[in-house]
């Protein structure tokens, strides 16, 4: 088995009023699902610059992120790999959506995501925030 070198990847846990902020993905993998806002890190950026960025592309918001936790994502039938940093931030600012990478975003209670698909790992990731940090 030929080894793939996992890409460093942030998400970011998005909070107003209790609920997480989630957008749905225009592209694949997992296209039409909700997911938290994030992406990959360019070779040298720090997670936290990364996290900022990505949130400031995708949302047109400024963050304070705090680092929350680690996880894999392997899925063998998808090729994908990634090692990611999961923040956590308060709603900061008016959000203006840039759609070339998603269609959509919302808030969701903890109950809502449990009825939720989300891409990748996102709802055990959030399911944990809410159990260890949001209660």
């Amino acid at each position: 088995m030929k080894y793939i070198n996992p890409k460093a990847t942030v998400g970011c846990i998005i909070t107003k009023n209790n609920k997480v902020l989630l957008v749905k993905r225009l592209r694949g993998p997992f296209k039409n699902y909700w997911c938290l806002p994030g992406g990959h890190s360019e070779l040298f950026e720090s997670l936290e610059n990364t996290v900022k960025r990505e949130i400031k592309e995708e949302l047109n918001i400024k963050i304070k992120p705090k680092f929350f936790c680690f996880d894999q994502e392997i899925f063998k039938s998808l090729k994908w790999h990634a090692n990611v940093f999961f923040f956590v931030s308060k709603l900061n600012g008016k959000i203006k959506l840039d759609k070339s990478e998603n269609s959509n975003y919302n808030f969701f209670s903890k109950n809502e995501i449990k009825n939720l698909k989300l891409a990748f790992n996102h709802k055990k990731i959030i399911l944990k925030f809410f159990k260890n940090v949001h209660r």
